[in-house]
């Protein structure tokens, strides 16, 4: 049973979280500059990625691991006293707690990658705080250089098809037939031209258009897939039964709680801007994930071993996959500030060993 002082932080922590969470992904809706200052928030998720990998492997499944182990010693003992015989089988275990943690990486990648898929909707900056920007930026001006390219090409025809002509047809020489041919050649390459230019412009007006829906749905299917890292968040954090140790769990969740806020507001922002309610419930949703997995934690940290070791190795599983598949992989694919965020990456994760050093 946990004491009332781990108690009492786990309830704090459930408000703290719940109102940073909210905050967060209404500020970019009031804060207008909230959307372009987020340098800072990609190097604070850099530092939230390298903590929750630490606690990860330093934490959670080297605990789950010596659990598991001591369960089935335990058992093992239980069987050989009710048969009175001796057991010479070595034999290692089952390694579930490393099994089950590569099951918690699979479901989440399942609902984030494969169900959802959440990259292909965000397009480029997926959890991207605020790096849509940039992107937009650069589709800008791919569209117009593809014009400019078009225009070009089609202009050059049509002042090669007109000298070609002077030189092979002096004017006065051939008469009106092939004159008159001539001129409908290069009328025929002048309505090519513009039709083209007209194509192009139809489609990248259409384009957003066609794109309207998902873009609309973009929102609802980030909040899905952040609540449920959400959940297995606060469900490792309940079953956290050391008030030393809770503090690591903590510090991740509330540094990284703020970045996906604050991605979700911007999502939200863009595509909710005239419907407030209807961001309103979504952030209220994703808000409510993490308090959500903490209850759910406490009340399976006051079950039997083996529920706890379960949950403990799939909630390391989410870790993994939040620090290496999410964090890492979208912070560094930015070029801005990688030295930066490599630096916050790595104390983030010498926080954590820190903090195992002085705890034994």
């Amino acid at each position: 049973m946990a004491d009332g002082g781990l108690i009492a932080i786990k309830i704090v922590f459930i408000v703290v979280i719940y109102v940073l969470a909210f905050v967060s992904g209404i500020l970019p809706n009031i804060i207008p500059w909230c959307k372009k200052s987020t340098n800072f928030l990609g190097i604070a998720n850099a530092f939230s990625g390298g903590v929750f990998i630490a606690i990860a492997f330093m934490h959670i499944l080297p605990e789950a691991s010596g659990d598991y182990l001591e369960y089935m010693e335990e058992n093992e003992n239980e069987q050989m006293s009710l048969t009175h015989g001796d057991d010479d089988d070595d034999d290692d275990p089952f390694p579930l707690p490393f099994v089950l943690t590569f099951v918690g990486y699979a479901f989440i990648l399942l609902i984030d990658k494969v169900i959802f898929d959440t990259h292909s909707l965000l397009g480029d900056h997926q959890h991207g705080h605020g790096h849509a920007i940039d992107t937009e930026h650069k589709d800008m001006s791919k569209k117009h250089l593809l014009e400019e390219d078009v225009r070009e090409s089609f202009s050059r025809n049509g002042k090669f098809s007109s000298k070609m002509h002077q030189a092979l047809y002096p004017a006065g020489k051939e008469g009106d037939e092939i004159n008159e041919s001539s001129r409908k050649s290069h009328d025929k390459l002048d309505d090519e031209a513009h039709a083209s230019e007209h194509l192009i412009t139809k489609a990248d007006i259409e384009q957003p258009q066609e794109k309207g829906c998902v873009s609309s749905l973009t929102p609802v299917v980030l909040m899905i897939a952040l609540s449920t890292h959400a959940v297995f968040e606060g469900i490792a954090t309940g079953m956290v039964d050391d008030s030393h140790d809770i503090w690591t769990y903590i510090i991740a969740i509330l540094l990284h709680k703020w970045a996906a806020a604050m991605s979700l507001g911007i999502s939200m922002n863009k595509n909710f801007k005239d419907d407030k309610k209807i961001m309103y419930l979504l952030l209220f949703i994703f808000s409510f994930a993490t308090p959500v997995g903490v209850g759910i934690g406490m009340g399976i940290a006051n079950s039997n071993a083996i529920t706890e070791i379960i949950f403990s190795s799939l909630a390391a599983g989410t870790f993994v996959y939040i620090a290496c598949s999410e964090v890492i992989v979208e912070e560094f694919s930015i070029p801005k500030y990688k030295w930066i965020k490599m630096l916050a990456f790595l104390l983030g994760a010498a926080l954590i060993l820190c903090l195992g050093f002085i705890e034994s």
